[in-house]
């Protein structure tokens, strides 16, 4: 079986689809072309003779239906995010786009009830995402030295408002006189060494599909504070990572608390990193890598 991800192959989304045409072959051929760039009718006309399936976000498998004349019954959508639904749903006619297309997907179950709220009545397969764990180099530190944040500082333009609010976490740096570690400019073949320089991860996000950079600072037994967005309400359960309050004062309040417990006590640090590794080994591509291939083998 082959299969073609049609995705932008940056950041993040560049990591986890590189990642995964390692995670699923040999059982499924994947290659990737991305969906910044235009290509002819002709060249789309050639990749259905030898893709089976294509694999995107619902809406770029809508511009892969309505532009490239893709078929339902080869198009794969996947949600990363609120967006990914948020962006299709505007009329029936496209609540039904989700009935026709031959895979529908999303990677936290929180999508699952984003998914139904927007009327959509196909129920979505959780397909989990995961990182190389091995690949992260642990956690030497043996205390909180400085807080780590990865990606864009802010994001307004799909919501009107600021939805990850980097400002929260480098106001908590200048509180607790840590350095403020911020990058958002390294090629996601070298992001994860990133995390060589850090020892603390926040997020301040409202809304996220995993997110990607706290199971990251897991695999590298990394403490993680963030809010309840995407999987972390899950994950942080275990005991390596705290939920911060979504309100501005009581989100910066709450991890100043947090931190000044581990700067007073390295031990309950060293605990919440040994903890934060644990987990960063149950969020391996190897535990979700049958449900990949499995599912997609199903349709």
């Amino acid at each position: 079986m082959k299969v073609l991800f049609f995705v932008e192959n940056n950041w993040a989304f560049g990591k986890i689809h590189n990642e995964l045409i390692k995670v699923l072959y040999p059982e499924i051929y994947c290659d990737i072309i991305c969906y910044t760039k235009s290509y002819t009718i002709e060249n789309f006309d050639l990749l259905k003779e030898k893709y089976d399936y294509f694999i995107s976000t619902p809406f770029a498998c809508k511009v892969l239906n309505t532009n490239y004349n893709i078929p339902y019954e080869k198009l794969i959508g996947i949600a990363h995010s609120d967006i990914d639904i948020h962006s299709i749903v505007k009329s029936p006619e496209d609540k039904d786009f989700f009935n026709k297309i031959k895979g529908y997907c999303v990677i936290n179950s929180t999508l699952i009830k984003i998914s139904i709220s927007y009327g959509i009545e196909r129920i979505p397969e959780i397909l989990r995402i995961g990182t190389f764990s091995k690949n992260y180099p642990k956690n030497i530190n043996e205390q909180v030295c400085n807080i780590g944040y990865f990606g864009s500082y802010n994001r307004s333009f799909d919501r009107g408002f600021d939805i990850k609010r980097g400002h929260l976490v480098k106001s908590v740096a200048e509180i607790t006189n840590l350095p403020f570690v911020h990058r958002t400019d390294i090629n996601f073949l070298a992001s994860d060494m990133l995390y060589n320089n850090i020892s603390l991860y926040m997020f301040s996000s409202l809304l996220e599909g995993l997110p990607t950079t706290a199971i990251e600072a897991m695999a590298c037994g990394i403490p993680v504070l963030g809010t309840d967005v995407g999987i972390f309400s899950e994950i942080y359960k275990n005991g390596g990572g705290t939920i911060l309050p979504f309100e501005s004062h009581k989100f910066i309040q709450s991890a100043v608390d947090k931190i000044n417990q581990f700067k007073q006590n390295p031990d309950l640090y060293k605990i919440a990193c040994e903890l934060s590794y644990e987990e960063g080994r149950r969020n391996d591509w190897s535990c979700f890598r049958g449900d990949w291939i499995n599912y997609i083998i199903s349709l």
